[in-house]
């Protein structure tokens, strides 16, 4: 689910647990005992694409794109800075930064607990509607 800090804001928050009320589990690890980078990663397309679709679909001057039409990543780059921790469960946060007619430019980052674990940039494409 997405949770909207401030209803104008283009952030926008999502926490990930394996299921409903766990934290991550030695099921989630690499062989440092860390939480495998993938998860992060899953997490931050999920939490930038979902965030993008929501900002351009309720945007003031009426939206780029409708709740229904879904973005296209065209890129995901993740650059990290730390591993997911044991027993706490991961965050993920996405703002829109720019965006075009056709494009927009996203930024976000996963936390555990206090730690940042990867900042990651994205950019989205919006299909234009048929007979648009």
């Amino acid at each position: 689910m997405f949770f909207n800090e401030h209803p104008t804001s283009a952030a926008h928050k999502l926490t990930y647990s394996p299921s409903p009320g766990r934290s991550m589990t030695i099921k989630h690890s690499n062989p440092n005992g860390t939480v495998h980078g993938g998860v992060p990663i899953s997490l931050l397309d999920y939490t930038l694409d979902g965030t993008t679709e929501q900002v351009l679909a309720s945007s003031a001057d009426g939206g780029l794109a409708t709740a229904r039409q879904h973005t296209i990543t065209i890129s995901l780059t993740t650059q990290f800075s730390g591993g997911a921790r044991h027993g706490l469960p991961l965050f993920g946060r996405a703002w829109v930064q720019r965006r075009t007619r056709s494009i927009a430019f996203v930024a976000g980052e996963p936390t555990s607990g206090d730690l940042t674990v990867a900042t990651a940039s994205a950019i989205f494409k919006t299909p234009r509607q048929p007979g648009a």
